[in-house]
């Protein structure tokens, strides 16, 4: 039934995203930088969160190889929180390995991303990869390709934690949630708690035997967009129900007025999954390239 309570899901990982702004490696409140924690000097609101048990994952690796962070303009991304997600990564296989075996179940689409993005690839190179394997000592036990697997892993199963005000960000693994997959027409919808669980309530009556699926992103952009940055994120080109269909079952958030005079009827994509698709006029039949098409929209988006 609609409102009905299909899943609860906690995370076995937290961490800060790998370009973060000085924030507590513990409940990831913005810091000013008056307190810093006595054994890796990374700023912290103080003595109960620098012995957090969170911040100990990576400041324990921090002390044994002797390495002080050395933050000083709090306002702008700093490195040194590039490190953090893989030392966490690690320290899951070392404590929790049951959990570490669920976390490397999970896509991490490295090719993918490096070339999606070379910029962002580099700088995990530099500041996560090599800081962790040389300046850590984990070049024995893991090789670059490893620590690049648990970037892509997070980076492309993780939950966005909701944090209050004059806090930092947070992103979160819940590998029960992680298998819901996305439908641009999904039946479920996530439910975010302050305790950082996430629950998954059904957005409409669900058949027997129908697959629970959320919206991993906002519904009112149109396929084009959509099918878009479903890939740059998640590198998959969703063929949905509402994908396929060239009227986006009933909302036209695609849709065009035809040009052609005393037309004025509804221009929509011939193959909407397709990415240069010809639109055409239901009216008259009247075509307009996708390169048209495009511009128009984006005219239209620009008013």
């Amino acid at each position: 039934e609609q409102g009905e309570l299909v899943l609860v899901d906690s995370p076995i990982l937290v961490s800060p995203n790998t370009k973060s702004k000085a924030q507590c490696l513990q409940c990831c409140k913005l810091v000013d930088g008056s307190f810093r924690c006595s054994d890796c000097n990374f700023p912290m609101c103080g003595d109960s969160c620098a012995a957090g048990d969170i911040h100990q994952l990576e400041c324990a690796v921090f002390k044994r190889v002797e390495f002080e962070a050395d933050i000083e303009d709090l306002k702008i991304v700093d490195d040194h929180y590039a490190s953090i997600l893989p030392l966490r990564c690690i320290q899951l296989k070392e404590k929790k390995y049951k959990n570490w075996k669920l976390f490397q179940s999970f896509l991490s689409h490295c090719s993918e991303r490096r070339q999606a993005n070379g910029d962002l690839w580099a700088y995990h190179e530099e500041h996560s990869v090599e800081f962790v394997r040389d300046m850590c000592e984990y070049k024995e036990q893991f090789s670059e390709e490893e620590i690049h697997q648990m970037l892509g892993i997070m980076s492309v199963n993780s939950l966005e934690i909701e944090l209050n005000e004059g806090y930092g960000e947070e992103m979160g693994f819940y590998p029960v949630f992680a298998n819901i997959n996305h439908s641009c027409l999904s039946n479920a919808k996530p439910v975010k708690m302050k305790d950082k669980s996430v629950q998954v309530m059904t957005k409409r009556q669900v058949k027997e035997g129908e697959e629970i699926t959320i919206q991993y992103l906002v519904e009112n952009q149109p396929t084009r967009i959509r099918r878009e940055m479903l890939y740059r994120k998640w590198f998959f080109l969703c063929s949905c129900i509402r994908c396929q269909d060239p009227a986006e079952c009933g909302t036209f958030l695609g849709a065009l007025l035809c040009q052609r005079r005393h037309c004025g009827g509804t221009v929509l994509p011939a193959e909407p999954t397709q990415r240069n698709s010809v639109y055409s006029c239901v009216e008259c039949g009247d075509l307009v390239e996708y390169e048209e098409a495009v511009r128009i929209m984006n005219d239209a988006e620009n008013m």
